[in-house]
């Protein structure tokens, strides 16, 4: 992939991962709610998404449609979704947006 194929797949991801709501908030989606913290794409298509669900009883349902949602971009042969808890999810993750509607910094 060149480097325009990277930036392109890069944002069909986030325009993709925009679809999964949190089973937590269907409010709102894993993008606007800070849980997914990387997204790279490699020169071979492949792509890591990472994604926190620390203490969330859908960890299982955010990986596989974060999974779903990579596999459906052309020209990315692989997808890893990979689970991280390095940095605990905090409430500055989140899209102003969905802050807003929550209340929160209020």
């Amino acid at each position: 992939m060149c480097q325009a194929q990277i930036v392109l797949a890069k944002l069909g991801l986030v325009t993709k991962l925009r679809y999964i709501e949190s089973s937590c908030d269907a409010v709102f989606n894993i993008v606007d709610l800070g849980l997914v913290y990387d997204i790279a794409v490699a020169e071979d298509g492949v792509a890591r998404i990472s994604i926190t669900t620390s203490g969330c009883p859908a960890t299982g349902y955010l990986r596989d449609g974060a999974g779903e949602a990579a596999q459906s971009i052309a020209g990315l042969p692989w997808v890893d979704v990979q689970l991280t808890y390095d940095r605990p999810w905090a409430t500055d993750m989140m899209s102003q947006a969905a802050k807003d509607y929550l209340g929160v910094g209020r």
